[in-house]
């Protein structure tokens, strides 16, 4: 698994970082969020929590250096 774009940049909008997303031709997504309210928001595509789970530790580990591709 290789991560090509990670972080976008601090300034995106909602609407450019999906944008941006839907031209990276993904398999999957998972995205979270937080509404208006600051409630949570998670939506994903053809995937269980573990493999959502598994998706984020991934993503957790990249963010601390961990993993680099």
């Amino acid at each position: 698994m290789k991560v090509t774009k990670l972080p976008a940049a601090i300034t995106y909008t909602v609407a450019q970082a999906l944008d941006d997303a839907k031209q990276m031709n993904l398999n999957d997504v998972l995205i979270l969020g937080y509404d208006e309210n600051d409630t949570l928001a998670v939506r994903s595509s053809r995937m269980t929590r573990e493999q959502a789970l598994f998706l984020i530790k991934l993503g957790e580990l990249h963010t601390l250096g961990v993993i680099n591709d």
